[in-house]
């Protein structure tokens, strides 16, 4: 029968965990997927257990059948699950009123949707939490060997627990969604309720009646270990914060590794599980052994605590650059390799921790049990007191420790929290002290040095100024000017030590902002393409969702007709960081027609009322992370049509590097819910989406005369500037869309969010062969006629000269894409061509010179100087202004022995650019290098007068005033170089320079 009690704990474990996944999703749409309101609903999930395990408990004890206790509570859980759904959907308004008149972050509201939350989930998991103290129950007739079959309950359980996260996380929601998903684990509970209770009709005289048990109470050499006081519970709850608080970061740091998709988080949440089974396991071989638990217990915390600060030295060695690269191979491999590299980067960290974090419930109960009868109410006690230990853990750590201390202090935290549930374990017994004074105080020495290490780490962390997290290499050179661990994401901005104006905002390691070129490009499009396309009205009120560098925003305000703009962000983080780009949007953030609102845009449009000219969806840019899929579904899509005005516009950027599959599930999601519905492409990078409740009429003289308009300046440098250029590059409608995606009728839905729980190698080919992927099967609708758009004030040649171009432009991407040689020359080939058709098409030019820049900077990175500077000499032919194409080619034909011309694209660069300071020092150094010595101060001096504190420019003085034999001046300079770079002193030491 034991086998039986096993499978059936199992069981119980695996439906416990879909319940998790799927009300943390379930209740996400209601609350929102900000991280309270997430937090929200884990702390009364386990807040429930808890509860359950403390009342339930006792109750156990009072049934003479425990095993049909059991049962009760299986099918009563199944129950209370399938009401919670029902009555979540009866008490949505009551958040909606709470939610309309308090702050995303308002302590009430959380408050508000943990008593919302509690009415659902409450009593489900209230009913959870009595399982694991009735299963102790049914399989423990012998106090002595409670030890041994707690550990294996405990383990059993944990496993289910385990195969629960990964069915749902893998398949089952993927397959089946969620609601099936739901139901599958309520009929699983059923299964197990109604297996039990027939059990209890089988079985005549269980080993486990009371009257059948052995009632002896722990004698001799277990009085030792059997501690019944409330310094154990303190102990386990410390105990259980520490475990949830690490999980939390555990789970922050290895996003920044293996990216933010929803199989990543599974994977951490199975590692961990993994973890804490392999401790149940080994505490039950070793459990009923032990002389003296309670140390035992008290080395175990101080293990926890060393592991678990042992894990960040191990991350900074593998590094995420280092494991992103290994993990891109193994993804060569196939999708398996991919989830196998995952899981052993996890367990790598994880593994010996949560193996030992395992061992300390099994061992806990162990020492609360002193009698068989109270054994149902003692175990949950010790159960209740871990997981009110998880809920604070969880709690604090996401919103104090995160954003207060950051992931490394963070851990120093959580491992002095384990420290000091270790000294509980340490204190030396009343039975030595019986056997001798110097006994005691020698086995009181661990808990002095535990003190000891516990007033030490708290000075440390005091002191400790953290490093930030290990980057990628591709950030090495470039300096953090922002840096902040919240409980939503990392969010970092970045300088370019060469050229300090080009700032990037980073996400958990994904650029979501830069200041030029790339997202500011995509960003400036979104800003300005509502305004071209809506020549009826210029739109005045505006919900923009995702606030980012603010660039969009800061765009959005210069149009003196637009009186409001409510702007979405989720992170608050993101919100401080955009402080870094004041320069560049003028600081948006402090313009009175923006209204910045800090919550998730979906939760914030299931509640609102208004109406908007325009919607702009910026924010999501990888529909495979956790989350994101959100913004492209069905639900989100419907939301934002019926808070558009009867003439608004929506529009959203979906990067062109989407998986082709996902793309078309994109687009045939949009289509099937507005009536009219765009897709505008502009390769390399990047694909609009434009719905309206009305058929779209776009008038290009009403075009051309806005991009004639300063307030879009911002579109010149990216080709923006002619009306028959953009409307070239639409390339379908609604009418269209549906017939060329008809041969599937999959669309992505909150239910069934098929983007999140993508298939197998969805993203193992590299970006490259999905953007060409792309571009191929856009090529097959080039030729169609659109029907459900009217164009004004078009003339006709040029139009149609225009789109032959596009098309062209676009079949060209899709060779170029393509990793033989042979298909980019034929790709090469056509941009010509359609130059030919059309030469003064802007677009064109700015994205063919975009073209050969990418395969200049590929030739210069495998050292063919002579093709890369080929390359630049074309781009400059298609775009004369870009600095980028005429600095590298500066570079290279300096490099290659023609300094002299290197000076005139660098002169040239500064014409466009006069504070770049990095390109003015090159320049300095050059004309140095050259014997233009006046030229050469020159340079130096205007980088000193506009920055007293850049070191390379008194270095370049220096050598410059050297040549001239100025020695005494030139030494001034040197010093000064050196007092703000020390390094600068073994440069001039190697050139015989002693200062």
């Amino acid at each position: 029968m034991t086998i039986i009690y096993h499978f059936l704990i199992l069981l119980s474990g695996v439906s416990a965990l879909a319940y998790q996944v799927v009300w943390i999703r379930i209740l996400a749409q209601v609350f929102g997927v900000s991280a309270y309101a997430l937090t929200s609903v884990l702390a009364t999930y386990l807040g429930g257990l808890a509860l359950g395990a403390f009342i339930l408990g006792r109750s156990i004890d009072r049934s003479s059948k425990p095993l049909r206790f059991f049962g009760f509570l299986e099918i009563g859980t199944a129950i209370a699950s399938l009401l919670g759904i029902w009555l979540l959907s009866m008490l949505d308004p009551i958040h909606i009123f709470f939610a309309n008149r308090l702050s995303p972050d308002s302590s009430l509201l959380v408050c508000v949707r943990v008593i919302l939350t509690s009415f659902a989930v409450l009593p489900s998991t209230f009913l959870m939490g009595g399982t694991l103290p009735a299963m102790v129950r049914v399989c423990v007739a012998d106090i002595r060997m409670v030890g041994s079959r707690l550990s294996m309950l405990y383990a059993v359980n944990t496993l289910g627990a385990l195969i629960g996260s990964l069915a749902a996380g893998f398949f089952i929601i993927r397959m089946f969604g969620l609601n099936l998903t739901f139901w599958s684990a309520a009929a699983l509970n059923s299964l197990v309720g109604i297996t039990a209770l027939i059990l209890t009709l089988k079985t005549k005289s269980p080993a486990h009646a009371v009257s059948n048990i052995d009632t002896t109470p722990f004698s001799g050499k277990a009085t030792q270990t059997f501690t019944s006081g409330p310094g154990l519970l303190i102990a386990v709850g410390l105990s259980g914060f520490a475990a949830l608080g690490m999980e939390v970061l555990w789970t922050r740091l290895l996003v920044l590794v293996m990216g933010g998709s929803i199989y990543a988080y599974v994977t951490v949440v199975s590692s961990f599980l993994l973890g804490i089974v392999l401790g149940g396991l080994l505490a039950r071989f070793m459990v009923d052994r032990l002389n003296n638990l309670r140390l035992t217990f008290g080395w175990i915390q101080i293990l926890i605590a060393f592991t678990s600060m042992a894990t960040l030295p191990v991350f900074w060695n593998i590094g995420t650059g280092m494991a992103q690269d290994w993990l891109a191979d193994m993804g060569s491999n196939g999708w398996l390799a991919t989830i196998a590299g995952r899981f052993g980067i996890s367990l790598l960290i994880m593994l010996i921790p949560t193996t030992l974090l395992g061992m300390i419930f099994p061992i806990a109960g162990k020492m609360r049990s002193s009698h068989i009868h109270w054994l149902g109410g003692q175990i949950g006690e010790v159960y209740a007191s871990n997981s009110l230990g998880n809920v604070a853990g969880t709690f604090v750590t996401g919103f104090l420790f995160l954003p207060l201390l950051g992931i490394q202090k963070g851990f120093a935290t959580l491992a002095i929290v384990s420290l000091i549930a270790a000294a509980w374990g340490l204190k030396p017994s009343q039975i030595l002290r019986d056997r001798g004074r110097f006994k005691y105080w020698l086995s009181a020495a661990p808990l002095v040095i535990t003190i000891c290490c516990i007033l030490s780490g708290i000075f440390v962390l005091i002191q400790w100024n953290a490093r930030p997290i290990a980057v990628d290499q591709y950030w090495e050179s470039k300096d953090i000017i922002y840096y902040r661990e919240g409980p939503v994401a990392k969010v970092e901005v970045f300088q370019d030590n060469y050229d300090p104006r080009q700032r990037f905002m980073v996400v958990d390691g994904t650029i979501i902002g830069e200041t030029f070129y790339g997202v500011d490009e995509k960003q400036r499009a979104l800003a300005h393409f509502p305004f071209l396309l809506q020549s009826k009205r210029t739109p005045q009120n505006i919900l923009t969702i995702g606030l980012g560098t603010g660039i969009l925003a800061g765009e959005l305000v210069r149009y003196p007709d637009v009186i409001n703009v409510d702007c979405l962000e989720l992170s608050p983080a993101v919100i401080e960081a955009c402080r870094m780009f004041d320069d560049v949007t003028g600081d948006v953030l402090s313009n009175k027609k923006i209204n910045l609102i800090n919550d998730d845009g979906a939760n914030f449009l299931r509640r609102s009322r208004i109406q908007y000219d325009t919607i702009i969806s910026d924010g999501k840019s990888r529909p495979g992370h956790a989350g994101n899929s959100l913004f492209y579904s069905a639900d989100y899509y419907a939301l934002c049509r019926d808070h558009l005005a009867s003439d608004g516009l929506m529009i959203q950027w979906v990067p062109l590097e989407t998986p082709p599959e996902h793309l078309k599930t994109i687009l045939r999601t949009f289509s099937s819910i507005f009536p009219h519905a765009y897709f505008w492409i502009n390769p390399p990078y990047s694909t609009y989406l434009v719905g309206t409740l009305q058929s779209l009429v776009i008038d290009t003289d009403h075009v051309n005369n806005l991009l004639l308009d300063p307030v879009t300046e911002g579109l010149s440098k990216y080709g923006w500037k002619n009306g028959c250029d953009i409307t070239s590059l639409l390339v379908a409608d609604r009418p269209m869309l549906i017939e060329w995606l008809s041969s599937d009728k999959i669309i992505n839905t909150l239910e069934h969010p098929i983007l999140e729980f993508y298939p197998s190698g969805t993203f193992e080919s590299a970006s490259e062969d999905r953007i060409a992927e792309n571009l191929e099967s856009v090529c097959r609708i080039l030729s169609e006629e659109l029907s459900d758009i009217v164009f004004q004030g078009m003339d006709g040649p040029e139009a149609s000269a225009c789109n032959s171009a596009a098309d062209l432009l676009i079949k060209a991407f899709s060779l170029i894409e393509q990793p033989d040689y042979g298909s980019v020359t034929q790709g090469l080939a056509l941009l010509e061509e359609a130059f030919h058709i059309a030469p003064q098409h802007s677009i064109l030019k700015y994205a063919a010179a975009g073209i050969h820049i990418d395969m200049g900077h590929s030739s210069q990175t495998s050292n063919n100087a002579q093709r890369a500077i080929k390359h630049y000499e074309k781009a400059l032919q298609f775009r004369p202004d870009d600095t980028i194409a005429r600095l590298n080619l500066g570079i290279l034909l300096n490099q290659t022995g023609y300094p002299e011309a290197a000076v005139i694209h660098f002169l040239e660069v500064l014409k466009y650019e006069p504070d770049n300071t990095g390109v003015r020092l090159d320049l300095g150094f050059l004309l140095g290098s050259l014997n233009r010595i006046p030229e050469a101060k020159d340079q130096f001096q205007m980088i000193i007068k506009d920055d007293p504190n850049i070191a390379e420019a008194y270095l370049g003085m220096g050598y410059a005033l050297k040549a001239e034999e100025q020695d005494d001046l030139a030494h001034s300079q040197f010093l000064r170089a050196v007092e703000l770079e020390p390094r600068i002193a073994d440069e001039l030491a190697g050139q015989g320079i002693i200062l």
